[in-house]
């Protein structure tokens, strides 16, 4: 029984969870159903991730490429040593649009996390996975509101319930003015909000994750960006979705290096053809 569980497993978490798991698909197996039909979770199976267990940079991107060779599209990587940075360029190398979640498994401090994560972010993370210890809830608290990665927490409506500091920089507006106010009032162009609020319909009715989404915002003083979400939805146990963790970055700047990069290689590939042809049309002459 689930009491006996408790009883043996006490200061046993993971294996406790790993024996509950097991127990409740054996039933859903006896039943003849998948396990999520079983617990009343819907007919579409919800994405899982596959687990990047800590190596040297080159096995975990070749774990990554195998992994996303199986059908995975979410990353789950194990950090925590001094190579993060060697280990998920590696990975994004191999494996440039799968989801990458990572997970330290408390070790870094929070000072450490603020670094490492800011280290992190160009490499599109979904989330950090318990970044400190996880009863030091004044680090965790101290790691959200310092972030630099931009988070709010939004309600099923859109509305947003909390933004941390990141996200008050970027946007240009303070958190206690746009708590209760509906992302796409003021995220987005006025022109594209109504299709933003049919996808978030949309997203919210699915209640699967989201990751690396682009999405045109505007700040307030109406500077429009291109920002990447990460969307992560809440969801209680009858499968409802409850709130939306939504993590971004501004890559406005990225996307235009990136355009002045091709625009220059086209350039150069032009200049190179044109000398090209005038001497070979100078050769087709003479013979």
């Amino acid at each position: 029984s689930c009491a006996r569980l408790r009883r043996a497993a006490s200061s046993r978490g993971a294996a406790a969870c790993a024996l509950d798991i097991a127990a409740h698909d054996r039933a859903a197996q006896h039943a003849g159903v998948p396990l999520r039909a079983w617990l009343g979770l819907g007919t579409v199976a919800p994405p899982t991730s596959f687990t990047i267990g800590l190596a040297d940079p080159a096995t975990m991107a070749e774990r990554a490429a195998r992994a996303a060779g199986r059908g995975f599209e979410v990353l789950k990587v194990k950090l925590g040593r001094d190579d993060d940075v060697e280990i998920l360029r590696a990975i994004r190398a191999r494996v440039p649009g799968l989801a990458i979640r990572v997970a330290p498994n408390s070790a870094w401090s929070p000072d450490e996390a603020l670094a490492r994560i800011e280290a992190l972010v160009p490499f599109g993370l979904e989330f950090v996975e318990q970044p400190v210890a996880p009863d030091d809830l004044d680090g965790l608290r101290a790691v959200h509101e310092r972030s630099p990665i931009p988070i709010f927490e939004l309600d099923p409506e859109g509305r947003v319930l909390t933004a941390n500091p990141a996200a008050e920089n970027l946007f240009g507006y303070t958190a206690s003015e746009i708590i209760g106010q509906n992302s796409a009032d003021f995220l987005y162009p006025k022109e594209t909000s109504a299709s933003v609020l049919e996808r978030w319909a949309e997203f919210i009715r699915l209640g699967q994750p989201i990751a690396s989404a682009r999405y045109q915002n505007t700040r307030r003083d109406g500077v429009e960006l291109v920002c990447e979400w990460s969307l992560t939805p809440l969801v209680n146990p009858e499968g409802r979705v409850i709130s939306v963790i939504a993590q971004g970055r501004d890559i406005t700047q990225q996307l235009e290096a990136e355009r002045m990069k091709q625009e220059f290689t086209s350039t150069l590939s032009h200049e190179l053809r044109t000398p090209l042809t005038s001497i070979l049309g100078s050769l087709q002459l003479i013979n």
